[in-house]
């Protein structure tokens, strides 16, 4: 049976399963992901499952930037409240 790569669209037999388990609406991030109970998963290829990992990796290795608080104004970007300047 072939299936899509619910990313590139590549078409083939050989499809891996992304399963991510959050509590997290992850509805917000306009993404196709199938959801069942807690998971979210996506059927993708070899390569954008690569290109998934080493995206995890980078988030990992990179420590957030948390700027102080600067007189303007918050808003909520993807669950986590930031900082914005006021216009």
């Amino acid at each position: 049976m072939n299936e899509c790569c619910q990313r590139c669209g590549e078409a083939g037999q050989d499809r891996r399963i992304l399963w991510m388990a959050c509590l997290y609406e992850m509805g917000e991030l306009g993404l196709p992901f199938e959801k069942s109970d807690r998971f979210f998963t996506l059927r993708v290829c070899k390569d954008c499952r690569a290109d998934w990992m080493s995206a995890i990796k980078t988030w990992f290795n990179t420590k957030p930037d948390r700027a102080e608080y600067s007189g303007g104004y918050y808003v909520r970007e993807l669950g986590a409240t930031r900082s914005k300047p006021a216009p």
